[in-house]
């Protein structure tokens, strides 16, 4: 029986991926493509999924990996000079950037895409147990690595951005960028009685990128390793909760 339903947009192809190299590992947690422009055939459109959703029975935690990429928006291609943001009192300023960003506005340029979830508002609404908003996994260290792979595609273009006319970000601008996304993420998950799961640990090397092992074959996304350790995450929710269920 299913005890979870995970819904995403491309992040959740990893966990997909996890699903079918790893039969049988997770039975009670269903994967969900969520329909968008580069998902159509198979990925279900938002009426079938609150449909999918307000079908479950009321214990069904429901974990929404959407959201969580507009820091590759702002920070995967460079679009001017090297720039810097201070994320706490203990942070120094990086001698490479040119420019220093208050927080406060590269916060409001992320934090734009939750003044604008409407859909996202309508599936949590339609959850029936507890609601999970998942982190994006943490951006891939190697400039190198990210070049290679868009040089690769048909279309050299991030979000209408040519990386031969702006080239890549540097990856610690990268980082900085996606744990103020994070942080945001958890703000308005809480803002919604939701909880916030972050990335596994294991999958972080020690400045917090993603570890290389963890890498998909593409520029932004993790691979089906990845997706395994969040499944597990997710099975540990639903072990815990299941506990204190059973203990009253």
């Amino acid at each position: 029986m299913t005890q979870a339903i995970v819904l995403g947009h491309s992040h959740s192809h990893a966990f997909a991926e996890a699903k079918a190299q790893l039969p049988g590992r997770w039975p009670t947690i269903s994967v969900h493509r969520l329909e968008d422009k580069r998902a159509k055939e198979g990925a279900l459109p938002i009426p079938a999924a609150v449909a999918l959703l307000r079908d479950q029975p009321a214990n069904t935690h429901t974990f929404f990996a959407v959201m969580g990429t507009h820091h590759n928006l702002l920070g995967l291609l460079r679009s001017g000079e090297a720039f810097d943001v201070l994320m706490g009192a203990g942070d120094k300023p990086d001698g490479q950037a040119k420019a220093l960003v208050p927080q406060r506005a590269l916060r409001a340029a992320i934090g734009e895409q939750f003044d604008q979830s409407a859909k996202m508002r309508k599936l949590i609404g339609a959850a029936q147990g507890s609601v999970w908003l998942v982190s994006s996994p943490p951006p891939k260290r190697s400039n190198d690595f990210v070049l290679e792979r868009f040089l690769r595609q048909k279309k050299q273009v991030y979000r209408g951005k040519s990386v031969e006319q702006f080239g890549i970000e540097r990856p610690e601008t990268r980082l900085k960028l996606w744990l103020l996304e994070t942080q945001l993420m958890a703000e308005w998950a809480e803002s919604l009685g939701a909880e916030f799961l972050p990335p596994p640990a294991e999958a972080s090397d020690d400045d917090g990128f993603l570890a290389e092992n963890y890498y998909s074959d593409d520029v932004t996304h993790a691979n089906a390793a990845y997706g395994a350790l969040v499944l597990d995450q997710v099975g540990a929710i639903l072990e815990r909760t299941s506990k204190q269920v059973s203990h009253g």
